[in-house]
């Protein structure tokens, strides 16, 4: 598998390009960008510079989350994903907390692509660490995901020891 990787990222990466930064597709993707770099370890410094912007562009992507009324509510949920949760009576007027799912998927799939590429990369991800550890540190406390937040403790771990 190790001599078929180089192809199969090639391919992948000029997948990616084709899409929007924001497909859904790019997190399965980061995905197969996760099971590579575990296999090859630091010798996936040829794809670093790549698949790091783009895991700390999905890192960084803002997740919506707001309260709307039933008539805006119709309109954003055909432009994209989201959880809906219906609040308050008839009486009150209905309103609805609306979250982006297809962005805070994203976010979590780049923050497990990030932690894969520091664990298994090791002291060859050193030179990202400067770039990558103001973004991990900012994005520690997001309150919209435990899972997030458990991926961006273990990427500074993996961060420290990179160094």
């Amino acid at each position: 598998f190790v001599s078929e990787c180089g192809t199969i990222m090639e391919s992948l990466l000029n997948m990616a390009d084709s899409l929007d930064k924001n497909d859904s597709l790019q997190r399965a993707i980061f995905t197969v960008y996760e099971n590579v770099v575990e296999i090859v370890k630091g010798d996936f410094t040829t794809y670093a510079p790549r698949i790091v912007e783009r895991a700390l562009y999905a890192v960084n992507v803002t997740v919506d989350c707001r309260v709307v009324d039933e008539n805006e509510m119709n309109e954003q949920k055909n432009n994209k994903r989201v959880f809906v949760l219906k609040t308050g009576s008839e009486f009150e007027g209905a309103k609805n907390i609306m979250l982006n799912t297809d962005s805070l998927h994203l976010k979590l799939e780049g923050a497990r692509l990030l932690r894969a590429l520091v664990e298994h990369m090791g002291t060859a991800f050193c030179p990202y660490v400067s770039k990558t550890l103001p973004t991990v540190a900012y994005n520690i406390t997001f309150g919209k995901s435990k899972d997030y937040r458990i991926e961006m403790i273990a990427t500074v771990k993996f961060l420290v020891l990179a160094c």
